[in-house]
């Protein structure tokens, strides 16, 4: 590689990189603890400078903070994709998947109103006309109520996934520390 040649310091009031141009015409943007010994001394001064221990520890906690984010978005997604087991009931040991996107989130409302909507109007023993998809395979023969009451279900599991994403996700954002915010484990809490 060509030697460096110019140190340009750009901040977008947040971090500050350190954009080294070679000889060559290359640029290499070195980030706020990024390894900055093999440039000269005169650079590395600059570069020092400017990325005080609290700018460092700043930028990696938000690195972190962003990382743990996304493990946590993915978490989610992969939960709503495993879907949610019935215990009781005539789905017990079913598993129903949400799917994601706008399509599947009006289809979603549409039968729960549609189940709400007949029990309501006193058809709740009436059979649905229709199979409710589980994964591994359709459930006829479900009455409205039973549409209904398993509809509620998947509400509400449907609002335990994203209540536990948001717990997480204020635990990292509330991290003081770049190890706090990787400690927290994407994992956890989960339901069913």
């Amino acid at each position: 590689m060509a030697q460096p040649t110019r140190l340009e310091l750009m901040s977008d009031g947040e971090t500050t990189v350190a954009s080294v141009v070679y000889a060559d015409g290359e640029r290499v943007g070195r980030y706020p603890g990024d390894d900055i010994s093999d440039l000269p001394a005169d650079m590395q001064a600059q570069i020092n400078a400017a990325w005080t221990p609290q700018v460092v520890a700043a930028y990696q906690l938000g690195q972190a903070q962003a990382k743990s984010s996304a493990a946590i978005d993915q978490q989610m997604f992969l939960v709503r994709a495993a879907g949610h087991t019935f215990t009781t009931g005539p789905l017990a040991g079913k598993t129903v998947t949400v799917p994601e996107g706008t399509e599947a989130a009006l289809n979603f409302l549409t039968l729960f109103t549609d189940a709400k909507d007949e029990c309501d109007l006193g058809h709740g023993a009436d059979v649905y006309p229709g199979p409710l998809l589980a994964v591994d395979g359709p459930v006829n023969g479900l009455t409205w109520q039973q549409v209904l009451d398993a509809m509620r279900e998947l509400r509400q599991w449907g609002i335990a996934v994203l209540r536990n994403a948001v717990t997480l996700k204020m635990v990292v954002a509330m991290s003081q520390n770049a190890f706090a915010a990787q400690s927290v484990d994407p994992t956890f809490g989960w339901p069913t």
